[in-house]
């Protein structure tokens, strides 16, 4: 009886391994793992399911994907669409900060997933789309303009080329839309306060409309700008006062953000109390 317990464990055992073994050789066989819900990866971590195929069209939450586990980009094309159904935009530049040029130019990697698991290291769509690029002279934007250099650096001080910092460039943003607004510092030197009065005073300023902002034009440079300098926009009929901050734009550009129609007023730049030059209402912004 012992006998025969033995022989059905090794013939049972036997039959299990040669099971094992002949899933692992179907599955080196078969090429990359199929792709599930819940899937986890060798350190036992969720696998997130891809943003695309890997032919780069959308992964519709399929009930089984081939996944090749260690692909985790695929090249973007025009009209490509993630998950969601949102077309993903022409870059604007590439990494090399040159236009890009459809035809011509390599095209940008697309993360597949937008988990962090098996696609670390790459990135997801939301930060894709924030990528920068340091702007350079001569740069041109989509529409063929060229992208003017910086008045001013963050800090409100002049921007010279070859000291101050590059601005950043969105790459698949338009240019003509700058971000992150800053309110420069108060200027504590008074020598230079009543050095960029009297620029101020001698030079012609005007306000072109961009988006939900204005931005400042001097004809003549200024040393710099800063938190105690402001616009003054007096209503025409009412002759109300209202009070406009004036920041420095991810551009280097001084811009006063309002949504008022400035067109209704007369706009003076004021130090304090000091009125010191009035301001031209411009052409919007190309």
């Amino acid at each position: 009886m012992m006998n025969i317990l033995k022989s059905a464990l090794a013939i049972g055992l036997s039959a299990t391994l040669l099971g094992a073994h002949t899933s692992f050789v179907a599955f080196a066989q078969d090429g990359p793992p199929i792709w599930t819900p819940g899937m986890t990866d060798n350190s036992g971590q969720l696998v997130p399911p891809p943003l695309f195929n890997q032919d780069g069209t959308p992964f519709q939450n399929r009930e089984q994907y081939t996944a090749n586990i260690p692909q985790r980009t695929t090249n973007w094309f025009p009209g490509m669409r993630d998950s969601n159904g949102i077309e993903i935009p022409a870059p604007l530049y590439n990494p090399d900060g040159t236009p890009y040029i459809e035809g011509v130019s390599p095209r940008p990697e697309i993360p597949i997933y937008r988990g962090n698991d098996v696609a670390e290291g790459s990135q997801t769509i939301e930060k894709l789309l924030t990528q920068t690029v340091d702007w350079y002279p001569g740069m041109l934007d989509r529409n063929g303009n060229e992208i003017p250099a910086p008045l001013f650096n963050p800090d409100g001080s002049a921007y010279v080329e070859g000291q101050s910092p590059r601005p950043k460039i969105p790459m698949y943003a338009n240019v003509a839309e700058p971000t992150s607004p800053v309110v420069p510092p108060v200027l504590r030197d008074q020598a230079l306060v009543k050095q960029i009065n009297a620029e101020i005073k001698s030079t012609d300023i005007s306000l072109r409309k961009s988006s939900d902002a204005y931005v400042l034009d001097f004809e003549e440079g200024i040393s710099a700008i800063d938190s105690s300098l402001y616009l003054s926009a007096v209503n025409k009929k009412t002759k109300k006062a209202t009070k406009i901050t004036i920041s420095i734009n991810s551009l280097g550009q001084a811009v006063a953000v309002t949504k008022v129609d400035l067109k209704k007023y007369n706009v003076f730049i004021k130090r304090g109390k000091s009125t010191l030059n009035k301001v031209k209402i411009g052409e919007p912004a190309p």
